[in-house]
């Protein structure tokens, strides 16, 4: 009776720990990985999609300061 318990406790840890967000395997947002060359390497399209925004979203916009002219 317990050995069937601890299976079904192992599995739901197991199936709790994988990796279902695409993010959690794509490669570092560098200059380098935001090639088209290196994009096309993504096979999965969500994923590939996801890191192209990254990609464009990699440089924040950072107003300039005030001039009192």
């Amino acid at each position: 009776m317990r050995q069937p318990i601890i299976m079904l406790a192992a599995a739901i840890q197991l199936a709790a720990c994988s990796p279902s967000d695409p993010a959690d395997f794509l490669p570092p947002v560098t200059a380098e990985n935001c090639e088209p060359e290196a994009i096309a390497k993504i096979s999965d399209q969500k994923a590939r999609s996801q890191f192209i925004d990254m990609c464009v979203r990699r440089n924040t916009f950072r107003p300039s300061p005030p001039r009192g002219w």
